[in-house]
């Protein structure tokens, strides 16, 4: 038997037949400050990060000002995010961006008095959505130092000081081996569906097939809650 991956429009799933995998280009993760799973990784989450963020005393702002946001987008996130994906950065526009921070706001993060990283957070609902970060140069040192960590950090503190229980860290692909997955899942957040799918991906494992050793992390959807492929093929 062979494997056969198909990825098809939500729409037309009802004939995809039965027996197989589903999951979907994208997911979200999301923090749920009342879950187990970031109750299971706190101690891990002040061991390094909060470790970091007490040794360098960085302490943060939050701020809706527009000539705050405008330093923030033109010397922080475009310069940092054009260097960390080269050829392979998508921006976000400048009136996104103010869009969100209307409803939501820019958090600085600051060493002494030098603004050093910070990103945009929208309130929606009772969630905070993360949109963009960015980061001072010289980049190697302030990510040595944890200053874009530093930014997480202070968005978790702010929803507990807030009463918001749910930060949603936006989308990453479904593969547990990811960097983007994996960076988040250290923050305590779990795989939830991403309802802007437009496309549904079907994994058929042939009888008596081997299911290739890439694929095993990949994570499906079993009806509740995402799972990787390993756990349900064994």
């Amino acid at each position: 038997g062979q494997t056969v991956v198909l990825e098809i429009n939500a729409i037309l799933s009802l004939v995809v037949p039965d027996g197989a995998h589903r999951t979907y280009p994208w997911i979200r993760q999301k923090i749920f400050l009342n879950g187990d799973r970031y109750r299971k990784r706190r101690r891990y989450i002040e061991r390094v990060y909060g470790r970091k963020v007490r040794k360098y005393r960085y302490h943060f702002r939050i701020t809706r000002d527009r000539g705050a946001f405008a330093s923030f987008y033109d010397k922080l996130y475009v310069p940092y995010i054009t260097s960390r994906y080269v050829g392979r950065a998508w921006l976000r526009s400048a009136m996104e961006l103010r869009s969100a921070v209307k409803s939501g706001f820019l958090l600085q993060v600051y060493k002494d008095d030098r603004w050093v990283s910070g990103g945009v957070c929208r309130l929606k609902d009772a969630e905070i959505v993360t949109y963009a970060f960015g980061l001072a140069p010289d980049y190697s040192y302030h990510l040595h130092r944890g200053a874009l960590s530093a930014f997480y950090y202070f968005v978790v503190k702010w929803a507990k000081d807030h009463g918001i229980t749910t930060i949603d860290l936006r989308r990453c692909r479904p593969d547990t081996n990811d960097g983007v997955y994996r960076h988040k899942h250290r923050w305590g957040a779990e795989p939830v569906m991403d309802i802007w799918n437009p496309a549904v991906i079907w994994i058929f494992a042939g009888k008596g097939s081997r299911m290739p050793a890439a694929m095993l992390n990949h994570l499906v959807w079993d009806g509740q809650r995402f799972a990787d492929l390993r756990s349900q093929t064994e």
